[in-house]
């Protein structure tokens, strides 16, 4: 082989690697990404989850602690 096609075979070869590896991290970092954003959105679903919840039995304990009082009051008061 004469030296230039020996230079064209080298591009080609640098050429394919390099577009091989600037893929390879693309996908990489898009994987990434997207994998850091999943994470951040179930993270906030847990915790408007978890926040909804607690909202909703410290709203039930009130109510029964208002309603057992109530009972009470009535009972022992007369009222």
């Amino acid at each position: 082989m004469g030296p230039l096609i020996s230079s064209a075979i080298e591009q080609a070869i640098e050429s394919a690697i390099e577009s091989t590896v600037e893929s390879a991290i693309e996908q990489a970092i898009e994987s990434t990404v997207e994998s850091a954003v999943e994470q951040v959105i179930e993270q906030a679903i847990e915790s408007t989850v978890e926040s909804a919840v607690e909202q909703v039995i410290e709203q039930a304990i009130e109510s029964t602690v208002e309603q057992a009082i109530s009972q009470l009051s009535r009972r022992f008061l007369g009222r």
